[in-house]
């Protein structure tokens, strides 16, 4: 998808199809964008446009973590500050989600359902620019929500977050 006269977007099939059965639904959830269909209708808000752009031509060739801030809420996070949801509650469970001796966190039960996720205005997306005749980003993940960075060892104690699992139940948005 092209952004700009020198800027290009694009995402593999499969990390295409993982973000779209994760994040894309048109029910109200935890991890779920809100009012668009698919990772290029986020692309296509002007504002995310030229935000992207931006950030685009200014940073250096590797991977690359981009945060937006919406002007509405874009979606659902899938996480909450551990404040709403004390790990010592009956709610959540301790679970380790990668492969062994990766990480671990604190995981709302999925019938806790009167804990809901949290609309945001924040979303990221996670990528490789090249650069040559034209800058071009390889994105491979995309969510709303804050970027906690790699995830390694107990990511509850590292950032203070419980998990929902994605499509958890999420607060109304306007």
């Amino acid at each position: 998808m092209r952004l700009s006269a020198n800027c290009i977007v694009s995402m593999a099939s499969g990390s295409a199809n993982r973000i779209q059965r994760n994040h894309f639904h048109h029910s109200a959830g935890a991890g779920r964008f809100h009012g668009v269909s698919n990772w290029k209708d986020v692309l296509q808000v002007d504002a995310v446009r030229d935000e992207v752009t931006r950030i685009m031509t200014g940073v250096p060739e590797g991977i690359m973590t981009v945060l937006i801030e919406m002007g509405f809420d874009i979606g659902w996070s899938a996480t909450l500050p551990i404040s709403e949801v004390p790990v010592e509650s009956n709610d959540v469970e301790q679970h380790r989600p990668g492969p062994p001796g990766t990480w671990q966190a604190q995981f709302v039960y999925d019938d806790a359902t009167h804990i809901r996720a949290r609309s945001t205005r924040n979303f990221y997306m996670v990528g490789r620019l090249h650069s040559g005749d034209e800058l071009h980003l390889d994105l491979f993940a995309m969510c709303p929500g804050v970027p906690l960075g790699k995830l390694e060892g107990d990511v509850t104690k590292q950032h203070e977050v419980v998990f929902l699992r994605f499509g958890h139940p999420g607060e109304p948005i306007n």
